[in-house]
């Protein structure tokens, strides 16, 4: 039987999942010191941050080795490789033995995911199944077919982000319910209108997809945004050595206050340079003050933008807005209280 997997690659951080053949369902691969529990839960699905750090020597360090090492803030430290990717970024990032772009790094971290978990399993024949973002599909099809016949992959199919959550959702529907998946990742947002098909005598269930669309909108850039906010209040403390010192950690820091108000109404945004000449901050955040900036990014215009543009496609296939049973969210947790605002 040849081996079949799937590499969910995602912005924020990365899933692997392996068929078990005894036990006729998939699990997901777990890689020691690369792997962490999400949300922090011991028993909770493991991921592997989406992160690589490139060290002297050609040494190299992934996903939870980073965060392990304090390597975060480096600035031989990559990540949001996927949504540079989709979007075509053509910037080259400087790093040690010569700069690369976002695909080559990508490339770097899929291959190393991909050559940890292939040779072990002492199987020739390989398929392997890539979820890709709804919005660059085409491109980014052809760089994942590409990187996966490079690894020596021999079979490879992709399907779009949006189908591949609708078909994997576990929820408890009724065959004929339609229903709103909505998706927001690290780097990208999909919504998808689906309706759960009676399979008959086959197990398990199929969802059929009635209109999909997305956007390249998600945590990283809400983070981004809490930075700059933040950076125009506090520039003005640290000379500007300090205040370039200052940059990544306080990325880290807005990412952090991002996740923290999805459980608490208020935060605290601290950072520090750790060098000679140490310049630190550190302010309180609240969520009136995060929901009230994604107001002002035209965020929640851009959500429902996405939304109606699914509810097109189902509307084209005969079916109204009544009709939807529900509304489902997937993906990471700290964008959630944006998702809730946008869809009162």
């Amino acid at each position: 039987m040849p081996l079949r997997v799937s590499i969910d690659f995602g912005t924020s951080n990365t899933v692997i999942a392996c068929w078990d053949e005894g036990q006729g369902s998939a699990r997901v691969r777990e890689i020691p010191g690369w792997s962490r529990p999400c949300n922090a839960e011991p028993r909770s699905t493991p991921v592997i941050p989406s992160l690589i750090h490139y060290g002297g020597e050609e040494a190299r360090w992934i996903g939870q080795q980073v965060h392990d090492r304090g390597l975060l803030d480096s600035p031989s430290t990559v990540r949001w490789m996927k949504h540079y990717i989709s979007t075509r970024s053509p910037v080259r990032v400087p790093l040690p033995g010569g700069s690369r772009s976002y695909r080559e790094v990508g490339a770097d971290f899929l291959q190393a995911i991909l050559s940890s978990i292939l040779p072990a399993q002492g199987c020739e024949e390989i398929e392997a199944v890539f979820p890709v973002p709804v919005e660059s599909f085409e491109h980014y099809q052809d760089w994942i077919i590409s990187l996966a016949g490079s690894a020596g992959i021999g079979r490879v199919r992709v399907v779009d982000e949006a189908t591949a959550a609708a078909v994997a959702s576990g929820f408890t529907l009724i065959p004929g319910e339609v229903f709103m998946l909505f998706d927001m990742g690290g780097g990208t947002l999909d919504v998808s209108v689906v309706r759960l098909e009676d399979t008959g005598d086959s197990p398990g269930r199929r969802c059929r997809v009635l209109g999909k669309a997305g956007d390249d909108i998600g945590g990283m850039r809400m983070d981004q945004w809490i930075f700059g906010e933040v950076w125009e209040r506090c520039m003005s403390t640290c000379d500007e050595r300090s205040r370039k010192a200052l940059s990544r950690p306080l990325l880290s820091a807005c990412e952090s206050a991002k996740e923290a108000l999805s459980l608490g109404e208020e935060t605290e945004i601290s950072a520090c340079t750790g060098t000679h000449d140490r310049c630190e901050l550190s302010i309180p955040y609240t969520r009136t003050e995060f929901e009230r900036l994604m107001e002002e990014k035209g965020v929640f215009p851009r959500l429902n933008a996405v939304i109606q543009r699914a509810l097109q496609g189902a509307y084209s296939r005969g079916f109204a807005e009544d009709d939807l049973a529900g509304v489902v969210m997937v993906g990471g947790c700290s964008q959630i209280p944006a998702i809730k605002k946008a869809l009162e």
